[in-house]
């Protein structure tokens, strides 16, 4: 195969890109992807998904034959409070997080109004994107630490598994060599996979405010899904700042040329 019908293949060489989980939604697998060099990521190293709060016994036993040694969790401390993961059926990942409150006031000030229309809310998640690569520093500098030790196979979630996981795995993608063009096309397979109920409006005003449960259809739809655009903001802030991503990676996470080669290497 080549890089233009490979590369977001939902199967290559045998394995699934996106794992059928009953109780996580957007569970997906970071590898086969072509990157520096003519490689390709390896499989069942890198996962990205939403919360793992409501994992089934189905759920554990598959998770536990990819042998997953941490999970990064990329939720606020509270969302972890109220729907925490909890392992059955042996000792299960090393469970890693950071502690941090959820700052969604980008969007609440512009979604809820009944003058928005859909373009302001994309424009409010721009926003909200450009400020994630600084928001969320310790928590991207964690991931890349757990992978620097080693704990590798490793997932990284949050809710939905499309926000904060969307920027920590272009970073990943990008500290190893995948072309701008694929993590972007990875980026947007949240809008395949992450497809919640109409029961998902009163989920998220319970952990991130009410204003939520009032929203238009056409708002919700907007929180629900991803634009290229978003993250092409966060690249753009990145780039603004650090001048490139090997910059951003280097100043903010501690990951220099010599970090970047050993991680492509494993």
């Amino acid at each position: 195969m080549n890089d233009t019908t490979d590369r977001i293949a939902p199967t290559v060489d045998g394995f699934e890109r996106v794992l059928p989980l009953e109780g996580v939604r957007n569970f997906r697998d970071l590898g086969g992807y072509l990157a520096a060099g003519g490689r390709r990521i390896r499989w069942r190293q890198l996962f990205r998904s939403a919360s793992l709060g409501s994992l089934t016994a189905r759920d554990h036993l598959a998770l536990d034959a990819l042998g997953l040694r941490a999970v990064f969790d990329l939720r606020a401390t509270d969302e972890r409070a109220r729907e925490p993961v909890r392992w059955s059926g042996g000792p299960g990942p090393r469970l890693l997080d950071t502690d941090y409150v959820l700052d969604l006031s980008a969007l609440s000030a512009v979604l809820p109004r009944p003058d928005a229309d859909v373009g302001a809310a994309r424009g409010a998640f721009r926003a909200l994107y450009a400020s994630l690569p600084r928001r969320f520093v310790p928590a991207y500098r964690g991931l890349f630490d757990a992978l620097r030790r080693g704990e590798a196979p490793l997932a990284f979630n949050c809710s939905a598994g499309k926000d904060r996981p969307g920027v920590g795995a272009a970073l990943l993608l990008s500290a190893l060599g995948v072309p701008r063009s694929t993590i972007l096309e990875d980026y947007l397979l949240s809008n395949e996979h992450y497809r919640p109920g109409p029961e998902i409006a009163v989920a998220m005003g319970s952990r991130h405010g009410a204003w939520l449960t009032t929203l238009r259809p056409e708002m919700m739809q907007v929180m629900l899904t991803v634009d290229a655009s978003y993250l092409e903001a966060a690249f753009d802030a990145i780039e603004r700042e650090h001048g490139s991503v090997e910059g951003y990676l280097e100043a903010e996470l501690g990951i220099d040329r010599a970090a970047r080669a050993a991680l492509r290497e494993r």
